[in-house]
């Protein structure tokens, strides 16, 4: 048990170490995921939780974007936010405007917004494909 003091061993008690263990795995273990994107021509790291990776790869594929594209129209956009502020912002704006079908002004670019709203979903193809 080499990372753990004799000490502090003895003084836990029987059940002690396995506590400590697993306050120390808490402690250390974090629910973001990094990922490195391009923005604007350059490479950085972003610091996620999954759900929102997973939401802004589901988002990419229907505006048939890549995560760097989508990242970069987000960093020119996001007005003193950081980029991981505004990805989640812009994620959740996205699925409001989405749901609701109303255009949301930090969400009104058509290349990284929805382009249908409830009542046009219904009524032909999506935009970029023919009939």
């Amino acid at each position: 048990m080499g990372f753990y003091s004799e000490r502090a061993l003895r003084c836990a008690g029987e059940a002690g170490p396995r506590r400590m263990m697993e306050a120390e795995v808490k402690r250390t273990r974090s629910s973001l995921v990094s990922r490195n994107v391009t923005c604007s021509g350059r490479r950085t790291s972003v610091r996620l939780e999954p759900e929102i990776w997973d939401a802004l790869h589901e988002i990419c594929y229907r505006e048939r974007l890549t995560a760097h594209e989508l990242c970069t129209a987000v960093d020119l956009r996001r007005n003193g936010y950081s980029l991981t502020a505004a990805l989640r912002v812009f994620v959740v704006t996205y699925y409001r405007q989405a749901a609701t079908g109303v255009l949301i002004a930090a969400c009104a670019d058509p290349g990284i917004s929805p382009r249908q709203s409830r009542t046009e979903a219904t009524s032909g193809p999506p935009p970029g494909r023919r009939r």
